[in-house]
């Protein structure tokens, strides 16, 4: 197995994604799994983006600290596309609770100190809430509309239902009018997690800590 880690470069803002990766061999397929360069490729179209490898790695202890090495040195946490310093987790098992408390404790930091991080979540937020939408750019009938509205309102009226309640990244500081979007924003299909996370019953969702408000 080759472990590698390449370089994914907007051809459009010049903005960049770092990334580690193990396969047979080295392919142009594999564009990363990250939530905001997956989102900018939706957005600007997978042929405006250029893939380079950096480096091949003998081990996965030099693979993760070379990903460390040039998400620093290329600066795209915070001002590219890596929500993270990299380095996090190993291959073929899940990282332990200290790892990703490490972590979090990590973004925590950073989002506090480092106001256009903050903007560049909120700007990504933005974005997948509207191409989400299952009717994005559709045009739907006053009939259906009315009856979407009607059924929006029964489902998420009142105080009764937490999913309404507006909640916060701790991270970014980004406010989201309820907790489905706020998963959305951060790659999660359902809001349960958020909520629980907001709740304390779990001490993050996405890879984010969350409050209500």
């Amino acid at each position: 197995m080759i472990m590698y880690i390449y370089k994914i470069t907007n051809l459009l803002n010049g903005k960049v994604y770092v990334g580690k990766h193990t396969c047979k061999s080295i392919e142009n397929i594999y564009y990363g799994s990250g939530v905001a360069i997956k989102a900018a490729i939706k957005k600007h179209g997978k042929e405006n983006f250029k893939k380079d490898v950096l480096c091949i790695c003998k081990s996965e202890d030099e693979l993760n600290k070379m990903e460390i090495k040039w998400i620093e040195k290329l600066g795209s946490f915070g001002d590219g596309y890596n929500m993270t310093k990299g380095g996090e987790g190993k291959l073929g098992r899940k990282p332990t609770r200290a790892e990703v408390e490490k972590a979090r404790e990590s973004r925590v930091k950073f989002y506090k100190n480092n106001p256009k991080a903050r903007k560049n979540l909120s700007n990504l937020a933005k974005r997948r809430i509207g191409d989400k939408n299952p009717f994005y750019g559709k045009s739907l009938t006053r009939e259906h509309i009315e009856k979407m509205t009607k059924a929006r309102v029964k489902a998420i009226s009142g105080d009764k239902n937490p999913s309404a309640t507006k909640v916060r990244c701790k991270e970014s500081g980004v406010v989201y009018g309820t907790a489905k979007e706020a998963a959305f924003s951060v790659g999660l299909k359902y809001s349960t997690t958020i909520l629980k996370a907001a709740k304390g019953e779990r001490k993050s969702a996405g890879g984010f800590t969350w409050e209500f408000l």
